[in-house]
């Protein structure tokens, strides 16, 4: 299915994860300004902020123009530039999700990247589940007591897939 310019959802978020300095620029001046945390992103070092605007326009195109993240977001977000460990610890309504989804956004699909969320609660694991795949297209698989016995031998070869534990 064709998506914007021609080209698919896939193909665009493709074409930012590959973008550099000013096409990246060029992507994000489609983004109303009111939405983007310009001043946030003014302060940030040229390498960060290339990161940041490629943050923005990933989350921008996989939630079919309905989400930019915040400052804070972007901030805890530069622990995947730097490739460091990270635990963020913030309140109910922060937008910790979000982290989970910048993270599988990031990756190339083709390089069947799997990342593990560890989930407290059931009803979390489903809901966010079912968050990733409709608002993100983004492929899960929940683990825990329940669907253990349901799980067949095929299930566990999953690829390009997030897993909530």
């Amino acid at each position: 299915m064709l998506w914007c310019c021609g080209i698919t959802k896939e193909e665009s978020l493709a074409l930012i994860r590959e973008a550099e300095g000013n096409e990246l620029t060029h992507w994000a001046s489609c983004i109303p300004a009111e939405l983007c945390p310009l001043e946030y992103l003014s302060s940030l070092s040229a390498a960060e902020n290339n990161f940041c605007l490629r943050v923005i326009l990933l989350v921008w195109i996989a939630s079919n123009f309905t989400q930019i993240p915040k400052a804070a977001q972007l901030t805890a977000s530069l622990a995947f530039l730097y490739k460091k460990d990270s635990l963020l610890q913030a309140g109910t309504g922060f937008g910790k999700t979000l982290l989970i989804v910048i993270a599988l956004l990031l990756e190339n699909p083709e390089d069947n990247s799997i990342v593990i969320t560890i989930s407290p609660l059931k009803r979390l694991q489903q809901t966010q589940s079912k968050a990733f795949e409709q608002r993100y297209g983004i492929q899960t698989m929940v683990i825990n007591k329940d669907t253990m016995a349901a799980m067949t031998h095929s299930d566990w070869n999953a690829s390009s897939t997030a897993w909530l534990l």
